[in-house]
C-alpha cells in the first residue's frame, strides 16, 4: 500500500493491527514472526475485511481514466 501511495487512507479504515506471531506446538510456545523489527514503512500486519480494501483501491483508481476495472 505504500508503494501505491495510498498507505495512510489504508490505515484510517477500521483495522487491527498485529506486532507479532507465536504459537502453540503440543505444550511450547514457539517464536513466530516479529513485524515490528521489520524495516518497513509500516510494521504491523493489518487485518481488515476483504471488501473494505477491495473499496479502497477501487476508490483510488477513479483517478485514472485508462484504468477498467471488471467487478
Amino acid at each position: 500500500m505504500h508503494e501505491l501511495g495510498i498507505l495512510d487512507e489504508f490505515l484510517k479504515r477500521p483495522h487491527q493491527e498485529v506486532r507479532d506471531l507465536a504459537g502453540q506446538v503440543c505444550q511450547d510456545m514457539v517464536a513466530g514472526a516479529a513485524f515490528i523489527r521489520l524495516p518497513t514503512h509500516c510494521r504491523v500486519l493489518a487485518l481488515l475485511p476483504q471488501w473494505d480494501s477491495l473499496d479502497l483501491v477501487t476508490e483510488q483508481t477513479r483517478r485514472y481514466s485508462t484504468f477498467h476495472l471488471d467487478m
